[in-house]
């Protein structure tokens, strides 16, 4: 999470005041670059992902956030995502991933930036992207 730091160059996306994201819950968006998760960490720490799993494509906010791993669980079989660069950690690193997005807050609002910080061709295992 950054506080607007210089260098904030390209499209923020304005989504939501901080309070309305309860800590240690995660709240879907619907932007235009399609459903986002935004997950809030009890230490303040926010993470954006595109919400779906790349198994099933359940939401990912219903799922089981993880402070320590910084990841989610797929709420329909268990799918452990990373949340900082959205690659499948379980049961195995060899389906694609989903996109990430920077997430920052400025004077109390919650943004994310309109291009995808990752996407799921670059988290693909080496041999397995096209």
């Amino acid at each position: 999470m950054s506080e607007g730091q210089a260098g904030d160059e390209g499209e923020w996306l304005a989504l939501c005041q901080l309070d309305d994201i309860v800590p240690k819950t995660a709240k879907h968006f619907d932007t235009g670059a399609g459903g986002i998760g935004v997950f809030r960490f009890e230490d303040g720490r926010l993470f954006a992902i595109e919400d779906r799993c790349p198994h099933a494509y359940a939401l990912l906010t219903f799922g089981l956030m993880d402070a320590a791993k910084e990841s989610v669980m797929c709420p329909l079989h268990g799918w452990r995502i990373s949340l900082t660069d959205g690659e499948v950690k379980f049961p195995a690193e060899s389906c694609m991933g989903v996109r990430t997005y920077e997430v920052r807050v400025r004077d109390g609002q919650v943004e994310m930036r309109a291009e995808p910080k990752t996407k799921p061709a670059e988290n693909m295992p080496e041999g397995l992207a096209g």
